[in-house]
């Protein structure tokens, strides 16, 4: 029963946002966070985000995520600011 419980979708969602918050330099538990119903990212956004050039050295999704986001994002309940996203930033 316990082995069950733990291939459940939102059960994945959890330990993944628990890896984030651990280490947030961890590029699959953070996309599998972004690809979640809680931020409801796109395939095709997060292979935008991907594609971005970094040089910072730091995680590839972060160092892109992070110039992305703003106070008023930070304040919307958890979900994508479509504005943002859907805009000129990520493409």
């Amino acid at each position: 029963m316990s082995s069950d419980v733990h291939s459940l979708v939102e059960v994945e969602t959890v330990l993944a946002m628990l890896s984030v918050i651990d280490n947030p330099k961890q590029d699959i538990p953070l996309a599998a966070v972004l690809h979640s119903l809680c931020f409801d990212f796109t395939d095709e956004e997060l292979c935008s985000l991907k594609s971005r050039t970094d040089t910072s050295g730091r995680s590839a999704f972060l160092s892109r995520l992070l110039p992305l986001i703003s106070v008023s994002d930070a304040t919307s309940a958890g979900n994508k600011h479509s504005e943002t996203i859907s805009g000129e930033n990520i493409a």
